[in-house]
């Protein structure tokens, strides 16, 4: 019996030292589930922070964006508009001058009949025959200017020389 006994207190210390072992392995086991909720709690942190910058800088990022889509079309539309208006004082400013041209060539026209048929018999015999011809060749030059033909210079030289 008391064998038995020996036997039956090796056990109970047996048993006690798995007691504590399988204890100490929980302890260690819980100490390591800690650890990783911490981890799971401290990465989840990180990404819920992460989201939100990531939100914000996207937000800023879309409101730049939009501003400066805004200002190139403002300053485009400008940049138009003033072509426009410039567009709109060159077309004016040549009918003027066309409006000028056109008179300009009427009056000499006239000035050159009215030359030729009164004048003419009092310069004949005088040296001046180039004048009639001159004035046929200021009249070419202003419809030149409007766009009627391109001016010659040999015309201009041919004509003067009559």
């Amino acid at each position: 019996m008391e064998e038995q006994g020996k036997d039956t207190s090796m056990s109970n210390i047996s048993e006690n030292e798995q007691c504590e072992t399988d204890i100490r392995g929980s302890e260690e086991m819980e100490s390591n589930i800690a650890r990783l909720l911490e981890k799971i709690e401290s990465f989840t942190q990180l990404v819920s922070e992460l989201l939100e910058s990531g939100k914000t800088a996207f937000k800023d990022l879309s409101n730049e964006f939009e501003e400066q889509i805004i200002a190139i079309h403002k300053n485009n539309v400008e940049r138009w508009q003033h072509e426009i208006k410039e567009l709109r004082l060159l077309d004016s400013s040549n009918e003027e001058a066309s409006t000028i041209l056109c008179n300009a060539r009427n009056l000499l026209q006239n000035e050159s009949s009215l030359v030729d048929s009164r004048i003419a018999p009092l310069y004949s015999d005088l040296s001046f025959s180039f004048v009639p011809p001159l004035l046929r060749l200021l009249g070419e030059l202003l419809a030149e200017e409007s766009g009627a033909t391109p001016f010659s210079y040999n015309r201009f030289k041919q004509t003067v020389s009559l």
